[in-house]
């Protein structure tokens, strides 16, 4: 979830915020598997932000190990990585929700 600070006409900050206390088994799941793949995701939904705004998304590709987290994670299932484009038209933003439930 993301929060949107300081509104303007002209831009806006959006803020996400994980705050967690890791015990047990999720010292080292968080940090080497659910991590890269939570931070992959938020850089995809931001870049996915700005082309909808019709702006330059920045697009960060998957590193090999998200992408094999994410196969991993569901069973062969997962997608290839949606990169939004500037066409100047509504983003359909379909693709990028059904490659998120994909790997719920």
């Amino acid at each position: 979830m993301f929060e949107i600070v300081n509104p303007s006409e002209q831009r806006c900050t959006l803020r996400h915020t994980l705050e967690m206390t890791t015990h047990g088994s999720s010292i080292i799941s968080w940090p080497l598997a659910f991590r890269p793949m939570h931070d992959s995701l938020i850089k995809d939904s931001l870049a996915l932000s700005q082309a909808s705004l019709s702006q330059l998304s920045h697009v960060q590709k998957w590193t090999t190990l998200v992408k094999v987290l994410r196969w991993l994670v569901s069973k062969g299932k997962a997608g290839a990585q949606v990169t939004p484009k500037l066409t100047g038209e509504r983003i359909d933003t379909s693709k990028a929700v059904s490659a998120a439930q994909a790997i719920r």
